[in-house]
């Protein structure tokens, strides 16, 4: 059973809807914005070491759906069942 889901791709590639739509389908499975993560209320970076903290934590999970950029993949693919990417297409 698919319980641990990373998706990814580049910025505008519509990761966080896609990830609200599956959260919609399966809200018992919590969705983790990378973006949140290593980022304040005021858009400025948060320290590595609170990001890798936090990110090891939802990691921990039982199920997730964890999306973002393609940075966090070495923290997290090794932990997840799938991963999507995905890739708009141009114009």
């Amino acid at each position: 059973m698919l319980r641990k889901l990373i998706i990814t791709g580049p910025n505008g590639a519509g990761k966080s809807h896609l990830a609200a739509r599956l959260m919609a389908t399966r809200p018992a499975v919590p969705v983790v914005s990378f973006d949140a993560m290593k980022l304040t209320s005021n858009w400025k970076p948060r320290p590595r070491s609170e990001v890798d903290a936090d990110l090891s934590q939802a990691i921990q999970k039982d199920s997730w759906i964890l999306e973002g950029g393609p940075s966090l993949l070495p923290h997290a693919i090794r932990h997840a069942d799938s991963v999507m990417w995905l890739d708009p297409r141009n114009g």
